[in-house]
């Protein structure tokens, strides 16, 4: 699977604002519930998830340069994550 990550960070800054749901041309972010705080999507195919602040890849087939590359995004965003 390949990531356009462009885009990304103004997606997760966007949910920051407002806490409930933010997309973009490929991302797109929406508030969970009890313990799952969110979860992010990539071309509407959920791809990593926020539970109780740690952070937790949902999609097979990612390289694990782009799984590094992935929560290094988030957490410039959010970088009290674990």
């Amino acid at each position: 699977m390949t990531i356009n990550f462009r885009g990304l960070k103004s997606v997760l800054e966007k949910f920051d604002d407002n806490g409930k749901y933010a997309e973009g041309t490929h991302w797109s972010i929406a508030n969970g519930g009890y313990d799952l705080w969110w979860e992010l999507y990539y071309d509407g195919l959920p791809i990593l998830q926020c539970v109780a602040g740690e952070l937790k890849i949902v999609v097979c087939g990612l390289t694990e340069p782009t799984e590094k590359r992935l929560i290094e995004n988030v957490k410039s965003v959010y970088a009290d994550l674990r």
